[in-house]
């Protein structure tokens, strides 16, 4: 938890209690699985691209998750934006591979 921080380990954590709630334990949990249906608590998006911080690009790996932490709560562009400006401030230009 201390390397992933709190905001992130209790993501983790309903995620999991939602999954079991709705695999192992669906009979108990059939009300409030009906209600959850109606609306979406998170979104994933699949990608053959590969989206991650390289180790070479921030060394630090509790800097990285910090940083992944910071991005998963950006609400809107301008907030991705003054992210990307920041990272390379910071670590300077990403070059691609």
């Amino acid at each position: 938890m201390a390397e992933i921080g709190f905001e992130m380990y209790q993501k983790i954590l309903e995620e999991a209690i939602r999954e079991l709630k709705r695999n192992d334990f669906k009979e108990l949990f059939i009300e409030e699985i009906s209600k959850q249906d109606h609306f979406v608590n998170d979104c994933t998006i699949d990608t053959d691209l590969e989206i991650l911080i390289p180790d070479s690009y921030v060394e630090s790996i509790t800097e990285r998750l910090s940083l992944y932490s910071r991005l998963d709560n950006c609400e809107n562009e301008k907030q991705l934006e003054e992210f990307h400006t920041e990272i390379i401030d910071r670590f300077g230009t990403l070059h691609s591979r």
